[in-house]
């Protein structure tokens, strides 16, 4: 099965998720529906919402305790200065941080 489908076929089986967040319309885009991806390539995903949908500004506004800046510091970092990143903080996070963001992040979505 080719990774466009796999991704289509996610978005199929998530369907009542997505309208219960405000999605209007979802779609691919890039190297994924060219047929130009490779192992390493990142799928490009549009999405639109209602305007009283779950965007990332409704999100933000709705859940401060969720901290955003130490993430997009961490991504800047990783983005833009690949030989100072801190391995060792790196591997925290993913070990650490995020296991517990994905538990705080999933109770949200389960509401």
């Amino acid at each position: 099965m080719s990774r466009k489908q796999q991704v289509v076929d996610l978005f199929r089986s998530n369907g009542e998720l997505l309208d219960r967040l405000g999605v209007r319309r979802i779609g691919l885009f890039g190297a994924v529906v060219r047929k130009e991806d490779t192992a390493a390539s990142d799928v490009d995903i549009f999405v639109e919402f209602t305007r009283e949908g779950h965007t990332f500004f409704n999100f933000k506004a709705e859940h401060p305790e969720i901290e955003r800046r130490p993430m997009a510091r961490m991504r800047d970092k990783w983005i833009h200065h690949y030989f100072g990143v801190d391995y060792p903080l790196v591997w925290n996070t993913v070990t650490s941080d995020l296991p517990a963001l994905r538990i705080q992040l999933a109770s949200l979505v389960n509401r």
